[in-house]
């Protein structure tokens, strides 16, 4: 009896079947349906496993059935998988020859036509090893997994190609990321768009920011002060007046409440900040849990591949509830205005915030999220990373959250996200916040080398052989008035890169019981520890001190019962600064540090360290006509963190010294 045989020319059969030649594949397959009655009676079980990656699809307890090709006879596996008609793969192949520029295919000495088109018929790459799909732990949306599948079957052959590479070069990585761009041109955005109506239809149409007052309490009436006069304030705040109602984020304001703006300096541009602390005194809390950084990160450790997004004006993506838009009004010289949608500075705007990230992207395991800062991590290949880009971007859809394009990094095999270093070998501290150590210039002078001594020596117990590699440094630091020689240079410079490993810098921790052993902690190091309700496992204490040139600040956490830095922070004093007041200039060392370390201390107890007493006397000011609007900001940024500010006498001995 013959075997059932597949007819190649599509003149020989109702409709035009698709056939694809696949060198790829290790097998071939048949579509259910084209089977004949015959085939079907012939049919039998396999225990081949038939996975289609780019679909996120795998078969198995699939069906085989031999089909006469010509004059021999070939197994096929019988698929249920739309998007293949029949595939040739190279187990039929291997004894063929592919002429590709008279396109035949000549297979047992007969020849047939091959014709190339350009579409955007996916292209299957198939195989039999028994991996594993990993799927996600959470039940994904019906419409989202239906869309991926949408998605990749008609993905265009040049990007199939590619995404089955092992090693795709930088101008092939770029075609995806275009494709990508193009295929979510109304996620991934230039300018944040006017949504307002179509959120009200929406997924999230329930998730807006409410303003809800104690019961007793009422907003304190602020004077209608503008802290502002000259024409380059002004200038600034019209430009923004122009862009938030062009956005549709502000409309002009009725509201018999008004809270003022302050534009503070920095780095040569002014900022406009809102002062809502009134506001905030009589709302009621939203303490709305969110993952701190340092858990987050240790979930990525084993990655191979990442893509990194930011929301584009995160806050402003939510909608601000009609009735408590009042309370956000603000004046200013050209008339009153209020939010439309939810602004920073508000008490609850973080936790609203959280609520909008957990109900948008809660069900996608590959995403790191804190706050507007998105990141795809993937441990597999480039098929399985581009799917869940795919996911990501069409959950953002779906609730309608924006994403920056110019701020959008994909397949990455290294990023900065949250201060650190991550890629497939591990995490590793940023080089920013070790840039402060490893931009230190070289000491000149006996003096500038004991200065550096006294850096250096904090970390001694964990520096190999510290006394073997400061030999020269140490002997010439004592002879006054003297010159370095070189090898005392060249140890100072090996001393810097012994920062670039873990060994000193350490990676942040969660906080865990396990016991402080307070002998190991208060080994004499110079550094106090003085809070009691923070003396645990992953404690953080932060360290700052400020000259008339520069600032600094060094953040530890407890780690094994012993303080280990994790960052060390440093810069120069602009010309304006240098001639803030002694305790301003305390104060912004401080605020400084904290915003170059808010990633890992927001939601996290910190205790802070000054040597200048009068600073807690400044920040435990009552009434707010005492302070100077710089001060009054200050504050408003210190009251988003849970931090105690505690003085100790000798800040100068501390490793932020040597900074200056």
């Amino acid at each position: 009896m013959n075997k059932p045989r597949l007819i190649l020319d599509p003149k020989k059969v109702n409709e035009t079947i698709k056939v694809i030649l696949d060198t790829g594949s290790n097998i071939s397959l048949i579509n259910r349906k084209l089977l004949t009655e015959e085939m079907k009676s012939m049919i039998h079980n396999s225990k081949d496993i038939v996975e289609f990656p780019l679909l996120g699809i795998k078969e198995s307890n699939v069906q085989d059935v031999n089909i006469q090709l010509g004059d021999d006879v070939y197994k096929f596996i019988v698929t249920d998988v739309e998007v293949v008609d029949v595939l040739i793969g190279n187990d039929i192949l291997k004894e063929s020859i592919i002429d590709q520029q008279k396109q035949l295919l000549i297979l047992n000495n007969r020849r047939y036509r091959i014709t190339y088109q350009k579409s955007k018929e996916y292209k299957c790459n198939l195989n039999t090893e028994e991996e594993e799909y990993i799927n996600s732990k959470f039940e994904e949306d019906e419409d989202i997994k239906d869309k991926v599948i949408e998605i990749v079957e008609n993905l265009p052959s040049t990007i199939c190609d590619i995404l089955v590479k092992t090693n795709p070069s930088e101008e092939e990585i770029e075609i995806i990321t275009n494709f990508i761009s193009e295929e979510f041109e109304d996620v991934i955005v230039e300018k944040l768009p006017e949504i307002s109506d179509q959120l009200k239809k929406s997924r999230r149409n329930k998730i807006i920011h409410n303003i809800l007052i104690k019961t007793g309490m009422e907003i304190k009436p602020a004077k209608k002060l503008i802290y502002y006069t000259s024409d380059d304030q002004k200038k600034v705040v019209e430009e923004m007046i122009e862009k938030f109602l062009d956005l549709g984020i502000i409309t002009r304001s009725k509201s018999n409440y008004s809270s003022p703006i302050i534009l503070i300096r920095e780095e040569s541009k002014w900022r406009i900040v809102h002062d809502y602390r009134n506001l905030n005194e009589v709302t009621v809390r939203d303490e709305h849990p969110f993952t701190p950084a340092d858990n987050l990160i240790s979930q990525c450790k084993d990655s191979k591949l990442f893509s990194k997004f930011d929301m584009i004006m995160g806050f402003f993506q939510v909608m601000l509830n009609p009735k408590h838009q009042q309370y956000t009004a603000f004046t200013t010289h050209i008339g009153k205005f209020e939010y439309l949608r939810m602004p920073m500075g508000l008490v609850n705007s973080p936790s609203t915030f959280a609520r909008l990230m957990v109900e948008t992207f809660g069900k996608i395991k590959n995403l790191l999220q804190y706050f507007d800062d998105l990141l795809i991590h993937t441990k597999e290949n480039y098929k399985k990373h581009f799917i869940e880009i795919i996911r990501m971007l069409l959950y953002c859809r779906k609730y309608m959250i924006y994403i920056a394009k110019s701020k959008s990094h994909m397949f990455k095999k290294e990023v900065d996200f949250l201060g650190f270093q991550i890629n497939q070998k591990g995490i590793s501290p940023r080089a920013a916040k070790i840039r402060a150590i490893t931009e230190l210039p070289n000491p000149r002078t006996a003096k500038e080398a004991e200065s550096a001594l006294g850096l250096f020596g904090f970390f001694r117990r964990v520096i190999p052989k510290y006394a073997e590699k400061t030999a020269f440094i140490s002997a010439e630091s004592k002879v006054k008035g003297g010159k370095l020689s070189d090898k005392a240079i060249e140890e100072f410079i090996a001393l810097k890169e012994e920062f670039k490993g873990d060994n000193i810098v350490a990676i942040p921790i969660e906080k865990n019981d396990d016991p402080v052993d307070m002998e190991l902690l208060e080994e004499p190091h110079g550094l106090p520890v003085k809070d009691p309700d923070n003396i645990f496992n992953g404690g953080y204490h932060l360290y700052c001190d400020v000259s008339d040139l520069a600032l600094s600040g060094v953040l530890y956490q407890i780690q094994e019962s012993r303080l280990r830095p994790i960052w060390f922070h440093s810069r120069k004093l602009s010309e304006t600064q240098k001639r803030y007041s002694i305790g301003d200039r305390e104060f912004l060392s401080i605020i400084d540090s904290l915003k170059k370390f808010q990633y890992l201390l927001m939601g996290k107890r910190v205790t802070i360290y000054t040597d200048h007493q009068n600073l807690l006397y400044v920040i435990n000011k009552t009434s707010e006509q005492l302070l100077s609007n710089r001060q009054i900001n200050y504050i408003k940024y210190l009251e988003e963190f849970n931090a105690k500010l505690i003085h100790h006498y000798n800040i100068s001995s501390t490793p932020c010294c040597v900074f200056f």
